[in-house]
């Protein structure tokens, strides 16, 4: 089994983007969860389960161009996420890295932050998602 953790403020445009994502996931071998601005909350969830991969999913202002999406490396993760959350994720990601066999941070680059969810993010999130299907996070860049 599989967790995606979707992270970030839903009333902030598309610092939504982790709850979007995690609530459309659908597919077979994965669970999403919801964690809103308060990841820290969900941690149980992620000890329980054991997942085999437990992928954080959030917006991240990376510098690139609206809906890119990049696996973000654990040592870069405060310096480029949005900070909507009361937890660094950095630090959340340490205290759950011996819950899963492996934890990947995938960051959505974001357009807006007011309203909804641009079409760019909604896109991004419908690629995330298709990669998922797929088994192929191998297509998603990481973030030099």
């Amino acid at each position: 089994m599989n967790l995606l953790l979707g992270v970030g403020n839903e009333q902030n445009g598309d610092d939504g983007i982790g709850p979007f994502v995690a609530k459309s996931i659908n597919l077979p071998g994965w669970k999403g969860v919801n964690c809103s601005i308060t990841p820290e909350n969900f941690t149980g969830i992620a000890r329980k389960e054991e997942p085999e991969l437990l992928l954080m999913v959030d917006a991240a202002d990376m510098g690139l161009e609206p809906g890119e999406i990049r696996i973000i490396p654990k040592g870069r993760i405060d310096e480029l996420v949005i900070s909507t959350h009361y937890m660094p994720l950095s630090i959340l990601m340490r205290y759950l890295s011996d819950s899963a066999s492996k934890v990947i941070f995938v960051g959505i680059q974001p357009k807006q932050h007011e309203n909804s969810l641009s079409a760019e993010a909604r896109e991004a999130a419908w690629r995330l998602l298709e990669f998922l299907k797929q088994g192929r996070l191998d297509k998603i860049k990481v973030l030099e």
